[in-house]
């Protein structure tokens, strides 16, 4: 993500969004449904745990990281990423 947003702000907060958001959905979509799996228990705690747990990945996997981290990422701009002065390309590409 950084290497997208290193050029233009808004523009590279655009693509890097829409390039992680459909992994982002469906990987939170899946945890969801499998800890969801827990509302099947005969225990109510365990039925209560399974259902919040699920809705809080689904409320993270959307709200959090579709929309609210996009966000920050094009009103701080540069400041966003907080190992601009130490790293460089080759040290990005390395990781």
């Amino acid at each position: 993500m950084r290497s997208r947003c290193s050029s233009s702000s808004r523009s590279g907060v655009f693509r890097s969004a829409v390039a992680a958001l459909l992994s982002l959905l469906v990987t939170g979509l899946e945890l969801s449904l499998a800890i969801d799996s827990f509302a099947t228990s005969d225990s109510i705690f365990i039925k209560e745990l399974g259902i919040g747990t699920a809705l809080a990945v689904l409320i993270d996997a959307t709200i959090v990281r579709a929309f609210l981290v996009p966000s920050l990422m094009a009103l701080l701009g540069h400041r966003y990423w907080w190992a601009h002065g130490g790293c460089d390309e080759s040290t990005i590409a390395s990781v």
